[in-house]
């Protein structure tokens, strides 16, 4: 079959959404069309008009990625003839299934039912003559198709992506093989570094080609923690190209593994736990003060602060918590602080990323804003390593008096009330 023809057909199976679908083109394009075609097949090859409308929003924009491929394996299954000795696909983290137990409200209530989780395979591909775009690692093959299950970008429609609006520039060549190992939010972020773009690592050096590779594509070194968990990791300075500095590259051969957050969102597997204690916990630096009960400060955090720290210090105090600002200890002492944690008390953000390298039984109270959609990553991380997980909600401020549902994560303050917190802590000594 004609390689075009084939592209094309796996292309209607996945219409390009968002962005696309609403722009002028597309309009005229769908006017144009159901004028002509009866209401009756229009929806049949409304897949089809959306790729005929992408290909000219890609002339009119002068945009250089002509298209997508939903998966690394329909790309490498469709253009096995081209390259036959380069392309592999290697699977090696196989699936898994697990059953945990589900979140539990601090205050008590219904006790959660077990869930089970399951993840599937984590590969690792090898592609010639790829080219990767920007921060979040966008993989773009050969013939200018993105990797869409290797270049995600949330919280993005299905097959849209925001580097395809970029204007290329010339890109810098690369020789020899070179891994890529930078997704979308990890570049700055402490959680999506650990647990996207280090696992990625791992599925490298378990590769029967980690050998062979030279380089290594990561967002950016300019967090102390980077630095500091690739030297621990034996990644030599020599070795990785920084894409804040070389936006634009095309690699002879590009080896890429799976992304862990596209595969299993907010849902981090156990080998990528075991795989951070294993490989930072006998790194592990003691800091100058050392505590088994810490409250994670957020005061210099841009959002999700304890407003009212100062009225609950006291009550804090009372129970033995130290609060702590995680930003003032290296990456290795952060390590030692949560390995001898009994208790890790903090709003949902990323500082609670450590609560990987506590000891079994620990206790973790995670605060979530009131009325929010909770999300939770790191019960799943309490469940794998072996924590006592709670969570709790404080009072948000904001002054959007009108949003009363928002995501975990949203960019709010909060308040404790002191009362409360104190039966928070009571109810936490009987666990």
């Amino acid at each position: 079959m004609n390689k075009n023809l084939m592209v094309s057909l796996a292309l209607a199976r996945f219409p390009l959404p968002g962005k696309v679908f609403k722009s002028a083109i597309f309009s005229i394009v769908k006017k144009l069309i159901s004028r002509v075609v009866p209401q009756a097949l229009y929806k049949p090859i409304r897949a089809r008009i959306a790729i005929i409308s992408y290909r000219m929003y890609c002339i009119v924009s002068k945009t250089t990625i002509k298209g997508f491929y939903p998966e690394t394996f329909t790309y490498l299954k469709q253009t096995q003839h081209q390259h036959p000795t380069i392309k592999t696909y290697e699977v090696v983290e196989k699936a898994t299934q697990g059953t945990y137990p589900g979140p539990k409200y601090l205050f008590g209530g219904d006790e959660p039912a077990t869930y089970c989780k399951f993840h599937p395979d984590f590969f690792v591909s090898v592609i010639p003559h790829a080219t990767v775009l920007g921060m979040d690692g966008a993989v773009i093959t050969d013939n200018y198709r993105l990797l869409w299950d290797v270049s995600y970008d949330w919280p993005r429609s299905f097959g849209y992506h925001h580097e395809y609006k970029r204007r290329w520039q010339a890109p810098v060549e690369i020789s020899g093989t070179t891994a890529v190992l930078n997704t979308f939010t990890a570049g700055n972020n402490y959680y999506h570094w650990m647990f996207n773009l280090l696992p990625r690592l791992h599925l490298v050096r378990r590769s029967s080609l980690r050998d062979e590779v030279d380089r290594f594509l990561v967002g950016s070194q300019t967090r102390s923690f980077q630095v500091d968990s690739l030297k621990l990791l034996d990644v030599s300075v020599t070795q990785i190209i920084s894409q804040d500095e070389h936006p634009i590259v095309r690699c002879e051969r590009l080896m890429i593994p799976a992304i862990v957050d596209y595969i299993s969102y907010n849902n981090p597997p156990p080998w990528a736990c075991h795989f951070l204690r294993q490989s930072f916990l006998p790194h592990a630096v003691v800091p100058q003060l050392c505590a088994q009960r810490i409250f994670i400060d957020r005061s210099d955090a841009k959002n999700r602060r304890l407003l009212n720290f100062p009225e609950i210090a006291g009550v804090l105090e009372n129970y033995g918590f130290t609060a702590i600002q995680l930003e003032r200890y290296t990456f290795a002492e952060q390590v030692h602080l949560f390995s001898r944690a009994e208790v890790i008390i903090g709003a949902h953000g990323a500082g609670l990323t450590n609560i990987v390298f506590c000891p079994q039984g620990a206790k973790v109270v995670e605060i979530f804003p009131t009325g929010a959609q909770t999300s939770f990553a790191y019960q799943q991380i309490s469940a794998i390593v072996g924590l006592n997980y709670r969570y709790m909600y404080g009072n948000w401020v904001s002054e959007d008096i009108h949003q009363r549902i928002l995501p975990a994560n949203a960019p709010v303050d909060f308040q404790l009330d002191p009362q409360e917190l104190s039966l928070a802590l009571q109810e936490l000594e009987r666990l």
